[in-house]
Order: structure tokens, then C-alpha cells, then sequence
């Protein structure tokens, strides 16, 4: 659940001051957050991992890589710590959101020495998000700096999760040929893990998005393992190179690390999509709760509970049995069919309704 954010607005790519930097917006504060995982809970959603996103300084991406103090919009820190104990409380998990991948020149803590150069010197940028003009934050310079603290300091709050630090599985990493804090791709990635590491030392866990496995032995969640390419293959605008979509990194990491397959399987899914998450063997995910979705995240939830014993196994197998029918075999037995045509499919003296599944176990 995002908190608070500064409204995105590229139109100058610039890069903010503390005069001009749009306002913080709390969308959700750490008190009425309360109320909606209380809701959850009496919905009979036993088992939650809730991320707390836009709680940094700044809100959602607004002055990365400052992480405190907490922002006072959302609640501020004490708030925050009573929201997180309360989570505990219900039996949930709950981690935290981190973006240790930007640099933003509004952060009090902003020098330019944070920042990757390009081999002849000068700042590397990847885009423009919340903050501004986003800069590469130099992934070496962070970890000698002060990731470490700033880790630290961020359990300290009672998060216990995977935390979820932005992008660095879904991007090659950032080198820097500043001569101060020089790394190469490789060692920039090398980097990414220590990063991962410290932060499943402190919170139990650690989480990201997509699916580059450079840091894949130190992630336990991953939110969309590929982007769109799913979404390419729905909505007939796959590659002409490409005959179909199938499960193959999933059939590498399913039993190792929990993840969910692409953007099109997220928040509250039609009858095609809901399929697709159960083929690849993903977990529901839903970027925002209120009172208003509550029953959405429950019909997700026991949706779930028949397959959610499936992610301590492997993934063995993923055929075709016919047209639009995929089979998916697990290391305990298990097998599900997958069917998308409009017409049921009979297998092992069951039918499989239209664009449904069936679940068979050893």
C-alpha cells in the first residue's frame, strides 16, 4: 500500500529544489491503514504480506536515496512503528519498500558524489520519476556510505518480510567510472547482493521485481518476473519470432522463490488472466487495499488456498495437451490443467470446464 507520494510530472526533466518540488500527498496514513488490514483480517484473509510503500522522506520515490525521516504526512516514524506492531499483530508479515537504485537532487543528503559517472565523467541518468530527474545511485559508494546504517535503521522499525528493494532484477546493473567509487556491471551486481544479503539478516527477507537472476540466490519474492510479455502474447502483439509463452523461468525458481508472472496477473483478474496466473504459478498480488477492494483480495484469497501448498514444490513439467490446454506437473504429484478454449476438455476421467482448471493430485 502506497502512503504518500509527490505527484509524477515529467515535463521539464529537471531536477527539484526544496522551493520547487511538488507537495507530498498522503493517499493513506499509517492510522487509517489500521482499519483496512483489521478489514482483511475479520474478511477471513489469514495469511498477508502487506509492503508499506511512500513511507520515506519525501513519500513514494521523492527524495531517494534519503530514507529518513519517516514522512510526517503518512504519520511520521512513531505512527509508522505502531502501524507496523499492529500488522504483527493480525499474524501478517509486513515489510518495507526501499528504492536504493535512484539518486534525486532534492535529498537533503544529495552530493553528486552518490552518483555513477559515465566513462567520461559525467552523471549517468535513467529517467524522471516522483523526485525528478533520477540519477544512477552508484551501488558501491552506497554500500561503503550508508546503505549499511540506513538498513539497519529501517529493521529497527520492526518490519519482518522480504523487503522489497526497487528494481534490481528487473535492470542490468549501474557501472561507475567515478575514480573515487569505480565498479563494473559485475561488480555493481556483486554489490546488489551484499545489499539483499544485509537486508534478509535484518528483516528475514528480501523481494524485487523480474526476472535478471543476477541476484536471484538473495531474493525471496519477486513481483513480475517478466513485464508485458505475457501482455504481448494476450493481446496478439507477441514477437514475430515468438510462437507462445511458457513457464520457463518459472520451471527454474518456482519452489525457491515466490513471485508472480507479469503485470497482467496483478490486482483483480478476469476469468483469462486468473488462468494465466494459476498456469505459471504465481501468487496473488494487489497493489493497493482499501475498504472498497477487500472483497476482491478475498475472493483472490480462497481463489489461492487450493494451490497455495504447491509453492514449497518444484515445478517440473509444462506441455501442451492440446490447442489452448497446457498441463503443469509439481514434484509432489501434482498436475493442473489449464484449459482456454470454450469448450471442456476431459482428462483422466475429469472435464475441465471452459477457460478454467483442474487441479490433480498423486
Amino acid at each position: 500500500m502506497t502512503h504518500a507520494s509527490k505527484p509524477y510530472k515529467d515535463t521539464k526533466n529537471m531536477d527539484y529544489t526544496a522551493a520547487t518540488e511538488l507537495p507530498v500527498t498522503a493517499h493513506l496514513t499509517f492510522d487509517a491503514a489500521k482499519e483496512v488490514v483489521t478489514k482483511i483480517k475479520e474478511a477471513g484473509v489469514d495469511k498477508l504480506a502487506v509492503c508499506v510503500a511512500g513511507w520515506q522522506a519525501g513519500g513514494y520515490d521523492g527524495k531517494c536515496p534519503q530514507t529518513f525521516p519517516v514522512e510526517e504526512k503518512a504519520g511520521g516514524e512513531t505512527k509508522l512503528r505502531e502501524y507496523i506492531q499492529f500488522v504483527r499483530s493480525l499474524g501478517f508479515l509486513v515489510d518495507g519498500h526501499s528504492n536504493f537504485t535512484d539518486a534525486f537532487a532534492v535529498a537533503p543528503m544529495w552530493s553528486t558524489n552518490l552518483v555513477c559517472k559515465k566513462a567520461d565523467g559525467s552523471l549517468a541518468v535513467n529517467g524522471f520519476w516522483c523526485g525528478g530527474k533520477a540519477y544512477n545511485l552508484c551501488p558501491r559508494n552506497a554500500w561503503e556510505t550508508f546503505f549499511q546504517t540506513d538498513i539497519a535503521k529501517i529493521g529497527a522499525l520492526g518490519f519482518r518480510g522480504a523487503h522489497y528493494i526497487d528494481v534490481f532484477s528487473a535492470t542490468r546493473p549501474y557501472a561507475c567510472f567515478d575514480p573515487k567509487h569505480p565498479c563494473n556491471r559485475k561488480e555493481a551486481g556483486e554489490y546488489q547482493k551484499k545489499m539483499l544479503h544485509k537486508a534478509k539478516q535484518v528483516m528475514g527477507g528480501a523481494a524485487s521485481e523480474c526476472g535478471w537472476d543476477h541476484v536471484a540466490g538473495e531474493l525471496d519474492y519477486i513481483n513480475y518476473t517478466f513485464r508485458q510479455m505475457l501482455t504481448f502474447y494476450a493481446k496478439g502483439k507477441k514477437p514475430a519470432a515468438v510462437d507462445g509463452v511458457v513457464p520457463f523461468w518459472e520451471i527454474v525458481y518456482h519452489g525457491i522463490i515466490l513471485y508472480n508472472p507479469d503485470k497482467i496477473t496483478q490486482n483483480k483478474l478476469d476469468a483469462v488472466n486468473a488462468l494465466r496466473l494459476v498456469e505459471f504459478g504465481g501468487r496473488p498480488i494487489f497493489y493497493s487495499a482499501t475498504l472498497k477492494n477487500i472483497p476482491d483480495l478475498k475472493a483472490a484469497y480462497e481463489a489461492y488456498k487450493p494451490l497455495r501448498h504447491l509453492q514449497k514444490a518444484f515445478m517440473q513439467s509444462h506441455e501442451f495437451l492440446a490447442k489452448d490446454v497446457a498441463r503443469v506437473t509439481y514434484s509432489d504429484g501434482s498436475e493442473i490443467v489449464c484449459n482456454y478454449t470454450d469448450r471442456p476438455f476431459g482428462y483422466r476421467g475429469r472435464e475441465v470446464g471452459p477457460v478454467a482448471y483442474e487441479l490433480y493430485k498423486r
